[in-house]
């Protein structure tokens, strides 16, 4: 089997969006409350990752096209982390593999609506500044991929050397190959868990 021929094999799955969100707010990841919070998120991941980042009006039409978009980390009432999650159709899966998805702005043909299958999962972003925000984080989407899309391929385009190192160790991600440059992935299936401690700053972005 080669190797776009093995991305292409994992399986797609009917997910409970409210089961998602309540999964997500376990570990302190909410959506927005307000337009004010959306923005703040996003300067924070400019701030980390660099300014070539989704706009706040392709966040917002995300969120109304698929129901999740960016969720923001909140500690002692201040913003200290936002993460991007996006869960892909069967065109925005093959679209990921053919690098041809643009992660800045996103078709709503790529994105499965509420009660459509997920064939992938994808960090659209992922962005920390303390250590208990970046760990939630990664926790979360480690846990994501084994309670709720196991089997489902989970993908994340690394930027950052910091992204990277989270992909490789903590997720155990593995690159796409040069057809897609800085893309990750893990077919959903496991065997041992790389551990997190938390060190280094999470950047990833779309």
């Amino acid at each position: 089997m080669d190797e776009l021929a093995e991305l292409r094999a994992g399986s797609c799955k009917y997910v409970d969006h409210e089961e998602v969100i309540s999964f997500l707010e376990g570990y302190g990841l909410f959506r927005p409350r307000n337009f004010h919070e959306l923005q703040k998120g996003r300067e924070l991941a400019i701030r980390l990752i660099g300014p070539d980042f989704a706009s706040l009006k392709t966040f917002l039409r995300v969120e109304h096209y698929s129901g999740i978009g960016m969720l923001i980390y909140h500690q002692k009432k201040k913003i200290t982390g936002m993460a991007g999650m996006l869960m892909l159709s069967f065109l925005g899966r093959n679209a990921l593999l053919l690098n041809k998805f643009n992660g800045r702005n996103p078709l709503n043909e790529y994105l499965a609506r509420r009660g459509e299958p997920v064939f992938a999962t994808y960090v659209w972003a992922g962005a920390g500044i303390t250590h208990e925000s970046r760990t939630s984080i990664v926790l979360v989407g480690d846990g994501l991929r084994r309670a709720i899309f196991k089997g489902v391929p989970a993908f994340g385009r690394a930027v950052t050397k910091e992204g990277a190192i989270a992909c490789e160790k903590y997720l155990q991600m593995k690159r796409v190959g040069s057809h897609a440059p800085g893309l990750f992935w893990h077919a959903g299936s496991y065997s041992s868990q790389g551990k997190w401690d938390g060190s280094s700053v999470l950047e990833m972005a779309g």
